[in-house]
């Protein structure tokens, strides 16, 4: 958990395997405002770290934090054929349908857009609105993604590839409940993926 150990963890797997993709599976946070639901698949365009940025006092002794958004993107091609392929029903179905565990009563749905990267485990509303007016596209939040992109920036031929399974909307009412199952569904959403496309 955390940027820096998933960073290490990647590195190590792009020197052992020289993989030409690398899928980052899970869970994170997804934001009702955005329209994601509970148990639906996140794949981000671009991943940014929402905690890089300046500290600066003020005159009454409190203090602003000015954030310096570095994006890393996804690759277009990838997130072309990942949009096409989140668009065969028959196989969202029998992903939601296999699942024999706790569940969300909605079916499985696939979001495409910006994700953001931070050191916290995020209970709060109000930390999630600030985020938003820094990046009004904002779908997830997790703790790990930045990091993946960033490794893959540094080992050229690995493209990092974020798709997780919203477990919570990072508030107040968070809890684990939806956990099993939206890490089993970015993981199956991805398996079929290579199974069937590649």
């Amino acid at each position: 958990m955390g940027m820096q150990a998933a960073s290490a963890v990647a590195s190590k797997v792009i020197s052992l395997f020289s993989p030409s993709m690398l899928f980052m599976t899970g869970i994170c946070a997804g934001l009702k405002s955005a329209g994601v639901n509970l148990g639906g698949v996140i794949v981000a365009k671009q991943v940014w770290d929402y905690e890089s940025g300046k500290i600066l006092d003020n005159s009454d002794g409190s203090f602003n934090f000015k954030p310096d958004m570095k994006c890393l993107t996804t690759d277009q091609g990838i997130v072309t054929r990942l949009t096409e392929f989140s668009n065969n029903k028959n196989i969202l179905s029998n992903i939601y349908n296999d699942f024999k565990g706790k569940k969300p009563n909605s079916q499985l749905e696939v979001k495409f857009d910006s994700v953001g990267s931070g050191p916290y485990l995020l209970t709060s509303k109000n930390y999630l609105a600030k985020l938003l007016e820094n990046d009004r596209k904002l779908i997830g939040i997790d703790m790990e993604g930045y990091g993946i992109y960033k490794a893959g920036q540094f080992h050229k031929g690995a493209i990092p590839i974020f798709v997780k399974g919203v477990s919570d909307f990072g508030d107040a009412e968070k809890d684990d409940d939806y956990q099993d199952y939206a890490s089993y569904a970015s993981a199956r959403f991805v398996y079929e993926y290579l199974y069937n496309c590649l």
